[in-house]
Formats: C-alpha cells, structure tokens, sequence
C-alpha cells in the first residue's frame, strides 16, 4: 500500500524511509545506508535505464544489500561493476510521474520530490537480473517486475544497491523469457536540489524577492 506523503517527509526526516517489512509475496523495499541528497539519471534528465546479464552460480561479492538472503543462483560476471549497463535488455516505453515540493518540508529544510516510474522492455536474452541507474534515491515501495502479456508479477529474490556506478540491481528468483515484454513499476522519493543534474530547482531574485 503506498505511503502516504506526510509518512515519506516523517520517515525521511527520521533516516529510515524505507524501512519497510519484506512482503509475503517475495518482494523487498529497498533501504538506502543514510540520506543524501537525491538525484534522478536517466538519458535526457530522466530516471532509468535498463540492463542484464546472464545468469550463472556464483558469490555476489562486495555490495550493499538490504533483503534476507535468498536461494537462488547469482551472476558470475558482476555485470553491476561495469560502468555500462547490459545489453540484455531493451527500453521499449516509460512513463514518469513526478510531484515536485516546492517548499521546504518542516524542519528538515529540503525541498523534496516525489515519483512513480514504470518502465516496459523486451527481454533479448534469458535472465533474472536486472540492472537500473539509480542515484541517491528513497524507494517508499517494493520495486516490482511484471510480465506484460497476462500482468503477473516475477517474484524478487533479492535488491541491492551499488553505489559505486549508481544502480540498483534486482535478482529474480525466475528469469526472464527471451523475446518476452515486462514492466518494472518503482515509487520513490528525494530532495529536489539546486545542482544542474536530473531534476533540479532554479531560484533567482526579482525585486528583492526570491522566486
């Protein structure tokens, strides 16, 4: 059930806006280390890019992780330390809503944002990993992969961050069929900053007034 924003701005006051409990159905919020400031990449300002790899046994290695451990085979490649995404994957559509703040939010002083993301692609080859960019971002919901052609939902195994090329990676406890179309659907929320990167604000003085 999606939070509420008065719930986002108290948890993000607080550091802990994605401490949610992992769901029945297999799914795991995201939980970042602390609170930074928060920055959308996507090509042309926008949110996400998509990739894969294939899948073999193997130790994920160093990373960052947030969901119980999990029975399923991992990728010997570690395609997540390349500072290029996968190919496995293809972007067919996205459809982005974003709510920006403009006023700072209570005592924190941020200006903050809030989106909603699905992103529809076409699986080129056998996988169940899934690679995104995504840079200093609060995931207020359980990223969720859904099969296009009858909308059932591909259990998540395991969702980690890797910060150091901005991605956050999915493992599926079943891989994706080749040739097949899926939908990725995230809910998220970050600090609208003043740095010319994603999705920023612009102030300036106009007679004395800050707009």
């Amino acid at each position: 059930m999606p939070l509420r924003w008065q719930e986002v701005t108290s948890r993000w006051k607080a550091g802990r806006v994605n401490e949610l409990d992992a769901q029945k159905d297999g799914h795991f919020a995201v939980e970042t280390p602390r609170i930074r400031k928060a920055q959308l990449a996507f090509g042309l300002s926008a949110w996400v890019l998509l990739g894969l790899a294939a899948v073999s046994q193997a130790s994920l290695g160093e990373r960052t992780s947030w969901a119980p451990p999990a029975q399923v085979a991992t990728p010997t490649q570690k395609p997540w330390r390349s500072a290029r995404l996968p190919r496995s994957l293809r972007p067919v559509n996205y459809e982005l809503e974003l709510w920006p703040w403009l006023f700072r939010e209570g005592s924190s002083g941020l200006f903050l944002f809030h989106g909603r993301s699905t992103v529809t692609f076409r699986c080129l080859e056998a996988t169940n990993l899934v690679v995104i960019y995504s840079k200093m971002l609060n995931y207020t919901e359980p990223v969720r992969v859904k099969s296009g052609a009858d909308r059932s939902e591909v259990p998540v195994a395991r969702v980690w961050q890797e910060t150091a090329n901005d991605y956050l990676v999915l493992l599926l406890r079943t891989p994706l069929r080749k040739g097949r179309v899926y939908t990725l659907q995230a809910a998220y929320c970050g600090e609208l900053t003043d740095e010319l990167v994603g999705l920023y604000r612009v102030e300036y003085t106009e007679a004395g007034v800050t707009k």
